[in-house]
């Protein structure tokens, strides 16, 4: 687990001090937590590692869970409420296919599907991107896409950058990840971050650099 972490610190290190700043992120994904399977230890290790740390803020890109289900989504909530540092959460395809609520839960238990926030000239955004119908491909709603344009064009100021969250890469997987990137490249981002591979995995889309991870030590 260390490893781990402290290799994504410094894939986002390099990445923010080439514009002259720093901002160190703690990046989750594709954890896959049932009550009592192994991998809810695992999160539990990197939970305490986490707070630990001197991290700026924590992200889970999405499934955190293996069916979606309200019981499983209320026991990993139990674990993930132990981290101590601000902290952001999207769902994945575990929990879209298999919601016993139609992601209701999900947005009951973390307030929303989709969130923003900066730290110093770093603008973060990540959203929801299903898929909306089971075993689908991934898609961003409308509504999903026309809120991150407006948000983004309020909030990125001269001099400012934009991470783009996702659990989906931008790449085939997402459906309408054309309609995506025609957004993010009006904006200066320094790279897209997903999850969904299980894999660490480099990548370009249009001009905009993507990075999928983390890798498999914490995943079925």
């Amino acid at each position: 687990m260390k490893r781990f972490i402290s290799l994504l610190f410094a894939v986002l290190a390099i990445a923010l001090a080439m514009q002259g700043g720093v901002v160190r992120l703690a990046i989750l994904s594709d954890v896959h937590v049932t009550p009592g399977n192994a991998n809810e230890g695992k999160l539990r290790e990197a939970v305490a590692e986490i707070n630990a740390t001197d991290v700026d803020a924590v992200m889970l890109t999405g499934d955190l869970s293996n069916e979606g289900s309200d019981e499983q989504l209320r026991n990993v909530k139990g674990v993930l409420d132990g981290i101590t540092h601000p902290f952001y959460i999207i769902p994945g395809n575990h929990e879209n296919n298999w919601s016993q609520s139609a992601c209701k839960t999900f947005n009951d238990l973390w307030g929303s599907d989709r969130f923003v926030f900066t730290v110093d000239n770093l603008v973060v955004v990540g959203m929801n991107c299903g898929p909306f119908m089971k075993m689908g491909d991934g898609h961003i709603k409308q509504e999903d896409l026309l809120w991150l344009d407006s948000t983004l064009n309020v909030m990125v100021k001269p001099g400012m950058q934009v991470l783009s969250v996702n659990h989906y890469p931008i790449l085939d997987d997402l459906d309408n990840y054309r309609a995506y990137v025609d957004i993010l490249k009006k904006y200066p981002v320094i790279t897209h971050q997903c999850g969904h591979y299980h894999s660490w995995r480099l990548y370009e889309t249009d001009g905009i650099n993507g990075v999928s991870g983390p890798p498999v030590d914490i995943c079925i």
